[in-house]
């Protein structure tokens, strides 16, 4: 049956199957190209990934760094800043956006036309505006992720039914207490549901930008290591990167439980 449900028991055990299956997978693959060349490093064994994983937690005695150490630390602000400040002026146009049709009028049109331009094309472009410091990486971030969580938000202050908007006015409410106490508390989880699908795009929009223009992060590391076909060192970071956006995605999930425990999601699991 379409949409049947299942137990929580059910839906553990199909994703832990779902990930050993990969794990298996991978062991099998590893295990089978180095029967053809034991010197391979493509496919790194579960020996050669530890290895690798003491190499970036130990300090490098030519650098003088943890290398997970200081790329998590630059990568990570730079998330943090690129995507807050996203996350604050989308949230401020997309409200004005729904409630005043003028503005609507004035700015959708010009960032639908944004929300449709790949943002790693324009990668090179932003690094000639600004340069190759953190604006840039800002701006990475928030070319990909403003001018769709706007319009997100938009539609998600269209969906408020008037009928409270007009008791609130009745009851004698001002236009400030109608945006705040009325539209915001209902666009709440909607508005945490389209911040939790941004983290991934967000995530590789900053990574790109790594990968172009950074002396430290993720994104070099992967750059670095990558041109030498050392997988032992970039799998563990993809891994890390994985690890990283699975905690922000239940960090926001969380948040809209425990704020908006009344909101009901449409599909199961989201």
């Amino acid at each position: 049956m379409i949409r049947a449900p299942i137990s929580d028991r059910q839906r553990i055990a199909l994703g832990v199957a779902a990930v050993a299956a990969i794990l298996v997978a991978y062991t099998v693959v590893a295990h089978v190209r180095h029967l053809d060349n034991a010197a391979d490093r493509i496919v790194p064994t579960w020996t050669q990934l530890w290895a690798g994983i003491v190499r970036i937690t130990t300090l490098d005695p030519d650098d003088h760094v943890r290398y997970i150490v200081a790329d998590s630390s630059a990568t990570g602000l730079r998330f943090l800043l690129g995507f807050g400040i996203s996350v604050i002026a989308s949230f401020v146009i997309g409200v004005a956006m729904g409630c005043f049709r003028r503005v609507r009028a004035l700015l959708l049109p010009a960032l639908s036309a944004l929300a449709r331009i790949p943002p790693t094309a324009v990668t090179a472009v932003i690094m000639a505006m600004v340069g190759t410091g953190m604006t840039f990486f800002q701006f990475a971030i928030a070319f990909g992720v403003f001018p769709i969580l706007a319009e997100s938000i938009c539609l998600a202050v269209d969906d408020v039914p008037d009928e409270l908007i007009q008791k609130s006015y009745t009851l004698g409410a001002s236009q400030g207490e109608v945006i705040g106490n009325v539209i915001v508390p209902q666009i709440l989880p909607k508005v945490l549901d389209a911040i939790r699908l941004q983290i991934g795009p967000a995530l590789v929009y900053l990574i790109s930008a790594e990968l172009l223009a950074a002396d430290m992060g993720f994104g070099y590391r992967i750059r670095r290591f990558g041109r030498l076909a050392q997988m032992d060192i970039v799998f563990p970071y993809l891994a890390a990167l994985a690890v990283f956006g699975l905690v922000v995605t239940a960090a926001f999930a969380w948040i809209r439980v425990k704020r908006c425990p009344w909101y009901q999601p449409t599909k199961e699991g989201a």
